[in-house]
């Protein structure tokens, strides 16, 4: 019964991944793939806001380095204020309101938060990050690239599947076809693999 269940609640999220990230809404394609669900709003600030302060202070956590760097810390100090002040307000704004809700959540979220968490759907979160990069670049990439790039290396009989350490534990993909076709239920534009064709050479 529990299994029908889980098989029930994995088929559900899948669903809404590939909907979300077919209608342009790959931000929230990318939370659901992560966490499971949509995030409130002061869910996703503390969240944005711990991850972010933990990265700042990992990058410059000297003042020497600070003077080394002055304008990648600058850049990340501004942002760090950002997300204070955004935090800050919904805090705010929730104590005006007398609304116990959003504090609540927050509260959970800093309890329950870890940097170490692993995407309750790894292969598709890794494939969104991807595709975020891939929109960004505005070029698309072959389905062996992306497995040698980000996603375990299909396995064969002769070989063991080997893993990017871009992404340790994204399970491995049995197929290129498995790949295209999980890439295609994402949105995601291949190009055309060139596996097998011979190439041209000048006389």
């Amino acid at each position: 019964m529990k299994t029908k269940i889980a098989f029930k609640q994995r088929n559900r999220l899948e669903g809404q991944i590939a909907k979300a990230a077919q209608t342009g809404d790959l931000e929230g394609a990318m939370e659901l793939a992560r966490f499971g669900r949509r995030l409130a709003p002061i869910e996703k600030a503390v969240r944005t806001y711990l991850c972010q302060r933990e990265a700042l202070w990992k990058a410059f956590p000297t003042e020497a380095e600070r003077k080394n760097k002055p304008i990648e810390f600058e850049h990340s100090r501004r942002r760090h204020e950002e997300l204070t002040s955004n935090l800050c307000r919904l805090f705010l704004d929730a104590v005006i309101k007398r609304n116990g809700e959003p504090l609540r959540l927050a509260a959970k979220e800093i309890e329950a938060y870890s940097p170490d968490e692993s995407p309750k759907d790894k292969k598709r979160w890794a494939l969104l990050c991807l595709k975020a990069i891939q929109a960004h670049l505005g070029k698309p990439w072959t389905a062996k690239y992306l497995a040698s790039t980000l996603i375990f290396n299909p396995q064969t009989k002769t070989s063991k599947a080997s893993a990017s350490p871009l992404a340790p534990e994204v399970q491995r993909v049995d197929s290129y076809s498995q790949l295209r076709r999980l890439a295609k239920s994402l949105g995601m534009p291949l190009a055309k693999d060139t596996i097998g064709k011979p190439q041209k050479t000048d006389k």
